[in-house]
């Protein structure tokens, strides 16, 4: 029979073994249920980095490939015309600088709109090579050159990843590629062709798997149909080499549709074993969609959980281990204590509460507390796994963001055209993107590790200390413009943006640069200051308070001023007295409307020269808006000799005037005499002689009438110059309307018609010469009328820019356009003597009217519908 020590004890071991196995069942549950989940989305994260990875690489290639698209060199290719074989050369350096600096990419073309190859650059023998026109070829059946047709400028066409079997255009033939093309539109917005690279996919691949590898995982990525890459190189493209296997037979447990999922992970078994699986689906740069698949075996995956367990056991056993030592020590004296531990024991099994007995002493106490010990440290080492498991996720979920923020600022930095780089505090360069490269013409691997004062000419080395002392004083740099060397040793004009870096102390602790070349802008000055200065008339540029910035040599000659001593001085400087207090206002408001005009027309204007006397000049005006404000260029030029010309002229016109009016005088008095008797002899004499005599007598009085109205038309015509009127604010609604009542509504009346005036501009003009014009039209407009219908009359006016468009529409027999020029012509007609009556001189009269008044004439019409007659005259800024 037992003894109650030995019955005690063996009740204590058992206890004790069942609360061990009690702790460790319970661990291994809780460990199971959140192990594989866990282990799963560590797994899922892991492959949606590898995704991202691929579509970073295909995003670069699509912002390359974006940014050729819109470079106005390859819009003038897309232009064609007499500059397209320039262009085509500086496309053809512009390519062959990026396969220098992007190795992924084997091939960069330019392809027409049917298909055939106009620019191709392309990687041979290791090197970059530019193809000459003859091994240029036709692409038009090409698939990717068949989708890129029906693309709008902006967009971008990305092929499938597929084998380059292209042969006899690539060194390296048979390599999985991706072809990204986009159209290139021409300055008018049609597209005149496509940009196509073709970029190896081998390296990006082979890093990947590489990756996933020594994870101790297997990475497969496909297509619909096919593996792009596979653990066992012999299954990649077997589609595309003419195998019928693809990759839906090798995952049956997957999901159906796996091309078309997103995400998803799960167990799932393969060739007989239970894996763990990872499934991310994306659009390569929003293409053809890829599947990115990871697996590894389940008893991988739950390795580290497991650990966990087996921990919890064998601590589990130690405690059980220690109990019994003790119980068959301090059995005895334990009977009463054991029982109260042993309720406690199963109230921990049933309820999970844990609670050692008070006041228990020796064996029975140290085993309590040995207990109560060992089921605390279980339970913080199970807090503390799952205060673990929290922290990873988050730290999973920040590095996930903080490498899609990098991606993207890397594939900016990438892509940008700009040279972007950044140092340590002291000046050491750290990294360099490729428009750096371009910019400098040192590759990454030169520049990383060295000084930035490699790039600095040696008498700006103090200047760059002084900029640098700056920046680790936390002040930003910015449009900082200086000269750099290149690797040739030629100097930039470079424009720099500096910033400062600061670490999470914020402190300096580097420096970033943002690099722009603005050559090409300092040879644009530089060609406009040569233009300025060798124009023939003076320039004179004043910013918007009306400083002086830059005047040439013929200013200085006009007005006896050196340069020196008119920059930074106000204009007014130049302005005669009278004007002077009024000048400024007029600057103002000159810059509230800001246009190009002429100044001085219809007044006269005059700038003081040094020595105090006043010149007539002429200016015109010129608004620039620059970055900086507003400037206004004005071309001024010496209207002195003009004035004594036009002097000399209107003498002459005088002169000619006198000489018409007393020619046609000396004309008219022996053609009236002519007239008055044939009028006699036709009165006196018809009827008394033969028909034939009586036409002759008629021809001879109707020619002598013509004659009259021809010297009286030409006298006119030579008066319009010299004794025209001042100009003077004119209304023309009332112009029209005087002749109207006053000259045709004789004519109006007989013809039936009517004249309809919309509402008519106030210009500066000469009212009776004016009235002249609306006059000749409206009466021809009466006159060349069809018998079927009263003739229509509408006079209207339109603003267009600094000039009023006024238009006379009629409803007549209208006129052939290759009379355009011929009807303004003196004494020009278009039908027969005795058809219609005129002398054949209004239209140049009209013409001419106009001219003086700084406007043009023309028509547009309709044979048998009518005419339109079109002039112009200024507006009236006043």
């Amino acid at each position: 029979m037992m003894t109650l020590r030995t019955r005690m004890t063996a009740a204590m071991i058992v206890l004790v073994v069942a609360t061990a196995i009690s702790v460790a069942w319970l661990a291994n549950l809780a460990f199971g249920a959140q192990g594989l989940p866990e282990a799963l989305d560590a797994l899922g994260s892991d492959t949606r980095l590898l995704a991202a990875t691929l579509q970073a690489t295909a995003i670069g290639a699509a912002a390359d490939i974006l940014t050729f698209g819109r470079l106005d060199v390859a819009a003038a290719v897309a232009e064609g015309g007499s500059t397209t074989a320039e262009a085509e050369a500086q496309l053809a350096d512009l390519f062959a600088a990026a396969l220098a600096v992007k190795q992924r990419y084997l091939q960069l073309r330019f392809i027409d709109t049917t298909g055939f190859e106009v620019v191709r650059v392309d990687r041979r023998d290791g090197r970059v090579h530019s193809v000459p026109q003859v091994e240029l070829q036709d692409k038009s059946e090409r698939p990717y050159v068949q989708g890129a047709l029906s693309l709008q400028p902006g967009d971008l066409y990305v092929s499938p990843v597929q084998l380059n079997e292209e042969e006899g255009e690539l060194d390296v033939p048979y390599v999985p590629v991706v072809r990204l093309a986009t159209p290139v539109a021409s300055s008018s917005g049609v597209v005149g062709g496509f940009i196509i690279v073709n970029m190896d996919m081998r390296s990006v691949l082979a890093t990947l798997k590489r990756d996933a590898m020594d994870r101790g995982r297997e990475l497969y990525i496909m297509s619909a149909s096919e593996y792009l890459l596979h653990p066992d190189h012999d299954r990649e493209f077997e589609r595309s080499r003419g195998l019928s296997r693809g990759w839906s037979d090798d995952f049956p447990d997957l999901p159906p549709d796996l091309a078309n999922e997103v995400a998803w992970t799960g167990l799932a078994d393969i060739r007989g074993e239970s894996v763990g699986v990872a499934v991310r689906g994306l659009p390569l740069a929003g293409g053809p969609r890829v599947v990115v698949l990871t697996t590894e075996p389940e008893a991988q995956l739950m390795a580290g959980p497991r650990r966990v367990v087996t921990s919890a056991v064998l601590g589990g056993g130690l405690v059980a281990l220690m109990a019994t030592v003790l119980a068959a020590l301090l059995a005895r004296s334990l009977s009463r204590p054991m029982a109260r531990l042993a309720g406690a024991v199963a109230r921990f099994e049933t309820a999970g509460d844990w609670d050692v007995p008070s006041g228990t002493t020796g064996e029975v106490g140290v085993l309590a507390d040995t207990l109560d010990r060992a089921i605390r440290s279980e339970r913080e080492k199970h807090a503390e796994l799952e205060e673990q498991i929290e922290i990873r996720r988050e730290t999973e979920a920040k590095l996930e963001r903080e490498a899609a923020r990098l991606r993207h600022l890397s594939t900016v930095a990438q892509s940008s055209l700009d040279g972007i780089y950044t140092m340590t505090a002291e000046g050491t360069v750290t990294s360099w993107n490729p428009g750096a490269e371009r910019l400098y013409g040192y590759t990454a691997d030169d520049m990383v590790g060295r000084h930035i004062s490699v790039l600095v000419r040696d008498d700006d080395r103090p200047e760059v200390e002084g900029v640098l002392e700056r920046l680790r004083s936390g002040e930003a740099v910015r449009d900082y413009e200086t000269v750099r060397l290149t690797r040739q040793g030629e100097g930039r004009d470079v424009s720099l943006t500096l910033s400062p870096v600061r670490d999470d102390a914020g402190a300096v602790g580097g420096i970033s640069a943002i690099a722009r070349d603005i050559g090409e802008r300092k040879a644009l000055e530089e060609r406009f200051r040569l233009s300025v200065e060798a124009c023939p008339n003076g320039m004179v540029m004043v910013d918007e308070s009306g400083v002086v910035v830059l005047v040439n040599r013929e200013v200085e000659r006009l007005f006896g001023y050196s340069r020196e001593e008119l920059l930074g001085e106000s204009i007014e400087k130049l302005v005669p007295e009278a004007a002077r207090g009024a000048h400024p206002g007029l600057r103002r408001r000159f810059a509230g409307e800001p246009r190009r005009r002429a100044m001085g027309s219809g007044r006269d204007l005059f700038g003081r020269r040094k020595d105090g006397a006043e010149i007539p000049v002429e200016i015109g005006l010129n608004p620039i808006q620059a970055p900086d404000g507003l400037f206004v260029l004005a071309s001024i030029v010496d209207i002195s000799e003009r004035l004594k010309a036009q002097e000399e002229l209107r003498r002459s016109n005088e002169d000619l005037e006198q000489f018409a009016y007393v020619a046609s005088h000396d004309l008219q008095e022996p053609l009236r005499m002519v007239a008055s008797y044939t009028e006699l002899l036709a009165q006196r004499y018809e009827g008394q002689l033969d028909e034939r005599a009586d036409k002759y007598i008629r021809y001879a009085v109707d020619g002598a009438k013509r004659m009259q109205l021809l010297i009286t038309d030409l006298l006119r015509f030579s008066r319009i110059d010299s004794q025209s009127k001042p100009f003077a604010p004119t209304e023309l609604n009332a112009v029209v309307q005087e002749v109207i009542d006053a000259r045709l509504a004789a004519a109006l009346h007989e013809a039936g018609g009517t004249v309809a005036v919309a509402e008519l501009p106030v210009v500066q003009a000469d009212e009776v010469q004016i009235g002249q014009v609306f006059q000749n039209l409206i009466s021809n407009a009466l006159k060349f009328r069809p018998e079927d219908r009263p003739p229509e009359v509408h006079v209207a006016a339109e603003r267009q820019g600094p000039m009023w468009l006024i238009s006379v529409r009629d409803n007549g027999i209208g006129i052939e356009e290759e009379y355009a020029e011929r009807i303004f012509e003196m004494f020009q007609r278009l039908h027969g003597v005795g058809t219609y009556s005129g002398s054949g001189i209004g239209l140049t009269l009209t013409r001419k009217i106009v001219r003086r008044h700084g406007g043009q004439i023309w028509f547009e019409s309709t044979p048998g519908s009518g005419t339109t007659f079109y002039f112009t005259l200024p507006v009236d800024e006043r």
